[in-house]
């Protein structure tokens, strides 16, 4: 007995429709982290962008403010630390601008910072960096050797000549910060929305599946239990414990039981499977032999077996069927090619061990085809059972005759120690299309039969050779003359009802 697993597609869709919208909400909540961090680091960014205006201004100032003539006095060292504290901290902003990096905020405190990626706000930045790289040179010689009226009046000089555009630049700067962190966030937004949208739709289906789940659970209850019960083979479902739980009219007939009574019984009291052959026990006790196919079901940790009873009479008469249909031709009813191997096999075999002679006939329709393309398959039909028919008449019940083709037929004979016996029965079998056949009272048809033969064992002891000679020697029987064939018409439709008598 075999365990099935029942509605496995749609637990595949349902866990695949979790696991998306799972993906979705993490994705989301990413977005949303990502949203949160680009507005805080954007924000930093555009405070700093105007630090460095005021930056600037801050250093042309305490520049403006050093007296050349009085180096050395404490003002002019105040001013000249001043300037070079904010020139440091606005090269420090500039590159980290430009390289990403750690920067000191407006509160004094350390701050990562991602780089600008706007290429418009990299060229203002590049320009910017090249115009305090001279200052920059200037304030290292200062640090190193002092303050001198001629470094002074450079430094003072080439802060007259950056401030205005830094300045300008600085402006720039902003707005264009501004901007780009606005149509990021934007673009985040957006993504963001399509992910909501996503999720829902994802939650949706998972709703509609669960929904659709538990209909089509309803539906499969309903259909399998109309199916038990129009069933013709009795079937009995039982619990785990062996306790019947549904059972179909023909299971109930079977055993002589009603519905209500059915559901009190236990598998072992409808079954006695300790034989060597099953048997089933109907209301009053007795035992009858029967083919018990049991097959269990598992959904949820939930078993049920599902018990299938067929009669040994049923049984033997569903063996002969199915015998009848893999070796019987479905349209003359004559054994077919199936049939015909295990014949040729036996004789052969019967032949070789324990002598005789038998003799194979291949027998073609050689106008068939001709006849189906003018008149149609129905007198295709009409004109093998009616051969068929001949074959029947001019053939001992000792022969075998097989339909083995559309238009190709095989008869076995055995053979008697008369040389004639051979020439005899080909004879009769020649003679089948002697008569012409009328159709529809319009036009009259007449077979052409190609006959071969092969004799075992004289041609040989296998059957594939035996069966191969008789084709090839086959040849076609010369049509008989129009005063050699019989006078006798006759009308097809006539001789297939005298058939059905």
């Amino acid at each position: 007995m075999l365990p099935v697993k029942l509605n496995r597609r749609g637990q595949a869709f349902l866990i695949g429709a979790i696991i998306i919208f799972l993906c979705l909400d993490t994705l989301m909540l990413t977005l949303n982290f990502q949203i949160t961090r680009q507005v805080t680091n954007q924000t930093l960014v555009i405070n700093l962008a105007g630090r460095q205006r005021m930056l600037s201004q801050t250093m042309a100032k305490h520049i403006f403010a050093i007296n050349p003539q009085k180096l050395n006095d404490k003002a002019t060292q105040e001013n000249l630390m001043s300037y070079i504290s904010a020139s440091e901290l606005f090269a420090d902003t500039l590159r980290t601008f430009k390289q990403s990096g750690y920067v000191i905020d407006a509160e004094k405190q350390l701050r990562e910072l991602d780089r600008i990626d706007s290429e418009e706000a990299q060229a203002i930045i590049s320009k910017a960096s090249a115009s305090v790289k001279s200052l920059n040179n200037l304030n290292s010689k200062i640090l190193r050797n002092g303050l001198t009226r001629e470094r002074y009046q450079q430094i003072r000089t080439t802060i007259e000549a950056i401030n205005t555009p830094l300045l300008e630049q600085m402006n720039q700067l902003t707005v264009l910060v501004q901007k780009h962190a606005e149509a990021k966030t934007q673009q985040l937004r957006i993504i963001q929305f399509i992910t909501f949208i996503l999720a829902l739709i994802s939650f949706a289906f998972i709703i509609y599946r669960f929904r659709r789940t538990h209909v089509e659970s309803e539906q499969t209850i309903n259909i399998l239990s109309d199916l038990i019960q129009s069933a013709k083979a009795a079937l009995i479902i039982f619990d785990k414990q062996g306790r019947i739980i549904m059972s179909n009219e023909s299971a109930r007939a079977l055993l002589n039981y009603d519905e209500d009574t059915m559901k009190t019984l236990t598998k072992s009291q409808v079954f006695n499977l300790d034989d060597s052959e099953p048997m089933v026990i109907d209301s009053n006790g007795q035992a009858q032999p029967a083919m018990i196919h049991n097959r269990e079901l598992i959904r949820e940790n939930t078993t049920i077996s599902i018990a299938t009873i067929i009669e040994k009479s049923q049984y033997l008469a569903h063996e002969h069927n199915l015998f009848t249909l893999a070796n019987r031709n479905a349209l003359t009813g004559m054994l077919n090619h199936n049939a015909l191997n295990t014949a040729l096999y036996h004789k052969t075999q019967q032949s070789k061990f324990l002598g005789g002679r038998f003799a194979c006939f291949y027998i073609h329709v050689e106008n068939y085809n001709d006849i189906v393309h003018k008149h149609g398959h129905k007198i295709g039909d009409d004109i093998l059972k009616e051969l068929t028919y001949r074959l029947c008449s001019v053939t001992r019940e000792s022969d075998f005759i097989y339909h083995i083709n559309g238009h190709e037929f095989v008869v076995i004979t055995d053979l008697n120690d008369h040389e004639n016996s051979l020439a005899t029965i080909t004879k009769k079998i020649s003679g089948t299309n002697y008569h012409s056949f009328n159709v529809n009272n319009t036009y009259n048809l007449d077979i052409s039969l190609d006959i071969g033969s092969s004799i075992c064992p004289d041609h040989g002891t296998d059957p594939d050779t035996i069966l191969l000679h008789a084709k090839n020697s086959m040849k076609a029987v010369n049509e008989q003359k129009p005063h050699q064939r019989d006078s006798q018409v006759i009308d097809l439709s006539k001789a297939s009802k005298n058939r059905q008598r």
